[in-house]
């Protein structure tokens, strides 16, 4: 993995952050998941995981369900 695809990689981290709270680990376990991220013989390969990409998953799914039945109602 060369430089710039890292400092790529770090940047739409970031603005994909910036969106919801739940959205950035979603986004990573599922690259991590599809090998796009190599986080094998690290402390955080368990994001990788398919129980950790449903659990981030259905925890984001679950924040924008939310916040659309609250506006809707209000």
């Amino acid at each position: 993995m060369n430089l710039s695809y890292v400092l790529l990689l770090a940047f739409l981290i970031g603005v994909i952050g910036g969106l919801r709270t739940m959205t950035a680990p979603a986004v990573v376990a599922w690259a991590a998941n599809r090998h796009w991220l190599n986080l094998d013989n690290s402390p955080l390969a368990l994001i990788g995981s398919l129980g950790a990409v449903l659990v981030f998953t259905l925890g984001y799914k679950n924040l924008v369900l939310r916040k659309r039945i609250i506006r809707i109602t209000i």
